[in-house]
């Protein structure tokens, strides 16, 4: 349940993160690719959430890359103390891949933490907050296929879901 559609970011956010669910393979390799979904997500003063932003895109590892470092960028200048936030997989391959987003992250205020529990279990704390109307939405083209996804989950893998759950446990 959303609370309020906002035609422009509240000016007062007390903190900020852009969550990401990261994937590697683009539609022309598979139709059936999954996403990489990066969701920017703030906390206003008043306790309430809002979802500011929401890139969801079929990419190669490469281009997720590319997309995670200059989403970064863009981020910084216009929330100068906003976060990011990148699940770590488990295993040695994990490990790497988290080293190597840290790398290319210097300078930003960047956590990554492994994943654990099932899905539906991850997502309680946000749905708990959605369904008591505490989230906003700032109005965007991204807007009817977050609610899609939002819809379908957890009978449909909803990346983006599962990063504004990771965005919501660093704003509380």
């Amino acid at each position: 349940q959303v609370g309020e559609f906002l035609v422009k970011t509240p000016d007062d956010l007390v903190a900020v993160c852009r969550a990401w669910d990261l994937a590697a393979t683009d539609k022309d390799e598979n139709d059936n690719a999954a996403y990489t979904a990066g969701v920017l997500m703030g906390k206003r003063k008043d306790g309430r959430f809002v979802i500011l932003d929401v890139i969801n895109q079929q990419l190669k590892a490469g281009d997720v890359r590319v997309l995670v470092s200059q989403t970064a960028m863009i981020d910084k200048v216009k929330y100068p103390n906003v976060r990011v936030r990148l699940p770590q997989d488990p295993g040695q391959a994990g490990k790497e891949q988290a080293q190597s987003y840290m790398t290319m992250l210097a300078g930003y205020d960047v956590v990554i933490k492994p994943e654990s529990g099932d899905k539906a279990t991850r997502a309680e704390p946000m749905a708990a907050q959605w369904q008591h109307g505490n989230f906003d939405i700032v109005a965007g083209e991204w807007n009817e296929a977050y609610f899609n996804q939002l819809e379908s989950f957890p009978a449909a893998d909803a990346c983006v879901h599962l990063a504004a759950v990771h965005s919501l446990l660093f704003l509380r």
